[in-house]
């Protein structure tokens, strides 16, 4: 993996990492306006709209200057195609952060989501220096439950009921990581 600091990227075997622009709210749009994608998502409103990419895209650069949010473009490093969305969120004083990612529905189950989740987490713990790193799903998210272990998470407990979405209250599982078992 290949950091980049003046640019802000970050590199892995078939990715690159980077900030969002606006070039990239068409193709923002047509994921988060996926049902499919969108019902698993936890803070995503459906449907999506051009105005909601924009807004979030240009919230992005007020959260890395107050070194609280990170929302990196995942996309190919051959084509510079967009797949998806990996985000880190930084608690300073606790030293932590959660981990959110998306990826557009056409590059389901390529191991994308795995191989930029790896590399948001060698991020926190490698450069930012966390002490350790969270992520929650909704239950029934079995994709997204997949990718959680094979980034090394430990389940930490199910928040029953938690989340109102879709017209019905759904579970969230959570899973930790803590900085000196991703080094072992």
């Amino acid at each position: 993996m290949k950091y980049d600091f003046s640019n802000n990227t970050i590199e892995t075997e078939r990715l690159l990492l980077r900030e969002y622009t606006l070039d990239d709210v068409d193709k923002v749009v047509e994921y988060c306006n996926d049902p499919d994608m969108s019902r698993y998502m936890l803070h995503i409103p459906y449907p999506y709209k051009r105005e909601d990419a924009i807004n979030w895209i240009n919230s992005h650069r007020e959260y890395v200057e107050k070194d609280r949010l990170f929302n990196y473009a995942i996309t190919d490093k051959d084509t510079g195609e967009l797949l998806g969305t990996v985000s880190l969120s930084h608690n300073k004083e606790n030293r932590n952060g959660e981990i959110g990612y998306w990826i557009g529905k056409k590059y389901w189950n390529k191991g994308y989501a795995t191989e930029a989740c790896k590399a948001i987490i060698q991020y926190a713990f490698e450069v930012k220096d966390y002490h350790k790193v969270y992520i929650r799903h909704l239950e029934e998210n079995y994709a997204s439950k997949k990718v959680i272990e094979k980034c090394g998470f430990l389940f930490e407990g199910n928040l029953k009921e938690h989340i109102y979405k879709n017209g019905k209250f759904h579970n969230i599982l959570t899973y930790g990581l803590i900085n000196r078992d991703f080094a072992s």
